[in-house]
């Protein structure tokens, strides 16, 4: 799902601007909107970001938070008048290339109970019978081996627990701390036809980058366990992608006060490069040990899903304008190459999990010349159906300011308050156990000085 971001006026207004235009950050919504512009503009907006999750585990909260300072938004709008005659014909084409971000990955979450039910050992003590050391899983259970979580007994291919005794309390915590984005460099033109009639088309060059640690450990805090004292198994993950779409957009302005707009993006085609590592730290009464797994790499294909826009604005005697906006996007589009294989299964799980969204977008400004007043609100619908017990749904809600100098410099500032939920399960080993229930609350600062020339 793509968040709220850009420069600080499109975040003010909810994002509702795909009819209203001239706005930088409508490039990477309807490009059409840049066929406003009359005059030469470069933007640059720099974000402050905080992501605040709460995870409530068996009855306790347990916050956690994670600062990000970033660049929404970059770029440079050319406007170039076509003709003299500013009623009928075309009146200016526009052009402009920056940089907009269009999703951020950093978060922490962190949560802890007890348990005397299960135990990673025993899973690593099934996954391992039947096997020889050598032939163990490098990235889990051979990890166990090497750390002398489990051993063999009675032959090579037998195996028991060092660890914990399942049945007996034990601490579990899970650390789960992500960082990285989505950013979007697009190269974009608009032309405006007799001031009624906009069109604008842009390609996109989209960065990708996610860097992913999940810490699960189990500790003897009661000092009950006769051979364990605790076990660390840590997960890194380091994805990378770059990806291509096109999008294209309408605008149509049959009034001074009405404008209509539509558009569509393209799926956007995704490279994908994953490495991960894993590791198993354990401390026995017999010694301390650490493994280490291989670098695992992994190369495929994705392919998002397509996006469809309507949008409507409304200028208020030349001192507020509304904007109001519509999404569908099909996320059981989402394709996986190659479709054998592992992918096959990653696809039918796509196929019958995802469903069709569709998300709104509204955003008012007010002009007390020379200052501007904003405010917006965006629901992004669940992308699960029903069969899936998973509510992914977001709540946007926006304000801003603004300050407009006629001859050549803007400055605006934005607060967006994105919030939203979802499920996390302290081990996926360990599907039987509720998971805690997240709830968080993503603050974002937004600052845009814009330059007209």
């Amino acid at each position: 799902m793509i968040q709220q971001s850009g420069s600080a006026r499109f975040i003010g207004m909810g994002g509702a601007m795909g009819a209203l235009g001239n706005e930088f950050s409508c490039i990477s919504n309807n490009p059409a909107g840049i066929g406003f512009y009359r005059n030469s503009e470069l933007t640059l907006s720099p974000s402050l970001y905080l992501a605040r999750n709460q995870a409530n585990y068996q009855l306790q909260n347990f916050d956690d938070d994670k600062f990000n300072f970033n660049f929404g938004n970059i770029g440079l709008v050319y406007s170039r008048r076509t003709n003299r005659s500013e009623k009928t014909g075309l009146q200016f084409l526009n052009f402009a290339i920056g940089y907009n971000r269009i999703n951020n990955f950093n978060r922490s979450l962190y949560f802890e109970g007890d348990d005397s039910q299960y135990t990673l050992a025993d899973i690593m003590v099934q996954r391992s019978q039947g096997l020889a050391p050598s032939n163990l899983d490098p990235f889990s259970s051979q990890l166990a081996f090497n750390s002398w979580l489990i051993d063999t007994v009675g032959g090579l291919t037998n195996y028991e627990s060092l660890g914990p005794n399942a049945s007996l309390n034990k601490r579990m915590t899970r650390l789960i701390n992500s960082r990285g984005s989505i950013g979007e460099i697009a190269l974009a033109a608009s032309a405006n036809f007799s001031n009624k009639f906009f069109i604008g088309a842009n390609i996109s060059v989209n960065t990708l980058t996610y860097k992913l640690t999940q810490v699960y450990e189990e500790l003897d805090v009661n000092n009950i366990h006769t051979t364990f004292n605790s076990l660390a198994f840590t997960e890194n993950l380091d994805v990378s992608g770059l990806g291509i779409n096109l999008k294209l957009g309408f605008i149509y302005r049959p009034l001074n006060w009405f404008r209509a707009g539509v558009s569509i993006h393209t799926p956007t085609w995704y490279n994908m490069n994953e490495t991960y590592v894993n590791q198993m730290k354990t401390s026995l009464s017999f010694g301390s040990f650490n493994a280490n797994s291989p670098v695992g790499k992994f190369e495929y294909d994705l392919t998002s899903p397509w996006r469809f826009q309507a949008s409507a604005g409304f200028i208020i005697l030349k001192h507020a304008a509304i904007g109001l906006e519509y999404e569908l996007i099909d996320y059981s589009a989402i394709t996986l190459r190659p479709a054998t294989g592992f992918f096959s299964s990653a696809n039918a799980f796509i196929d019958s999990s995802y469903a069709i969204t569709h998300n709104i977008k509204f955003g008012a400004e007010v002009r007390l010349d020379p200052f501007r007043i904003r405010g917006g609100y965006q629901y992004q619908m669940n992308p699960f159906n029903r069969n899936v017990d998973i509510d992914a749904s977001v709540h946007h809600v926006s304000v801003g300011v603004g300050f407009r100098n006629k001859k050549w410099l803007s400055i605006d500032a934005a607060y967006v308050l994105s919030m939203g939920g979802g499920k996390q399960f302290i081990n996926r080993d360990f599907p039987a156990l509720n998971p805690a229930l997240i709830t968080y609350w993503n603050h974002n600062i937004v600052i845009t000085f814009g330059f007209h020339f």
